[in-house]
């Protein structure tokens, strides 16, 4: 360990086992900011990080939400020209094309025709089944990457409160310190100015 020099004659004063011991526990609280700050950027990024994931998968799942509905809109939509061409001609009409005379009573009480059948049979089929719901797993995915990325964020929160708690009363204690060690080096240049002044003093009275 260096000793000290006066701030006034420049004359080194050698520093005392407590003095030093201070020295050794400002260099080691130094060490400790140090490691503390590189320890809240490494946070910092992993929170960052996290924050990216959440948005990427909240994206997955808004396009994932899309795809699902858009095939139910046409599910829904059965073309119906095709059999009204294969039915054959009802029997009401004749080969040529014009409708045939009623005759007898029995013409109000007709039978169904294929047409209606087939019409009723159409209207009683089933609808289309409802769009599938989202992902499951990949909304479970997003809220557990949610919830991972929140409480990472209050872990690096309280982490750097921490820090900061410490980073300021190290700086408090390294002050304090600082200053007892100056008020102890200032006394010690004095005593030695005097003990200067009155060896001159002597020699000067030898001389004399």
């Amino acid at each position: 360990m260096e000793p000290h020099h006066c701030p006034n004659c420049g004359i080194p004063v050698p520093l005392t086992a407590s003095e030093e011991d201070s020295r050794r526990r400002i260099l080691e609280l130094e060490a400790q900011v140090k490691i503390l700050t590189e320890r809240a950027f490494e946070s910092a990024d992993k929170l960052t990080t996290y924050e990216h994931e959440v948005h990427t998968l909240k994206r997955a799942a808004a396009h994932s939400r899309t795809s699902s509905q858009t095939p139910s809109h046409q599910h829904t939509r059965t073309p119906s020209h095709p059999l009204a061409l294969a039915l054959p001609p009802t029997p009401a009409q004749s080969t040529t094309g014009r409708p045939s005379t009623p005759s007898g009573p029995s013409h109000s009480h007709r039978p169904s025709t294929p047409t209606s059948r087939i019409t009723s049979f159409l209207s009683m089929r089933p609808r289309a089944p409802p769009s599938p719901p989202p992902d499951v797993s990949l909304l479970e995915k997003e809220r557990s990457a949610r919830l991972a990325a929140e409480e990472k964020l209050q872990q690096v929160t309280a982490e750097l409160e921490d820090l900061s708690a410490s980073l300021f009363q190290s700086a408090n204690e390294m002050v304090a310190e600082e200053r007892r060690m100056r008020a102890r080096v200032e006394e010690k240049c004095k005593m030695l100015e005097e003990r200067e002044k009155g060896v001159e003093a002597e020699v000067w009275g030898e001389e004399g």
